[in-house]
């Protein structure tokens, strides 16, 4: 679940534990999304996360990639 204002959770269809167990035909669909998200935002600047295992900090499952963006209202 996103935490914050900008935060937003990219999550495959096909849930496996880590990005390892994650097919290749899922992973590949997976940069057009977040291309367009980051797009829509309408910010040039932002973070994208992925955690694999606990060590890792990967706190939920299944495997999820995460963006993070601020817009200059928060500066």
């Amino acid at each position: 679940m996103p935490i914050a204002e900008g935060h937003t959770q990219v999550i495959p269809k096909y849930h496996a534990k880590t990005l390892a167990d994650l097919p290749d035909e899922y992973l590949a669909d997976i940069g057009p999304v977040i291309k367009k998200i980051a797009l829509s935002t309408g910010v040039e600047q932002y973070n994208i996360v992925q955690n694999n295992g606990k060590m890792a900090f990967q706190e939920s499952y299944p495997t999820h990639l995460q963006m993070f963006y601020l817009h200059l209202t928060h500066f």
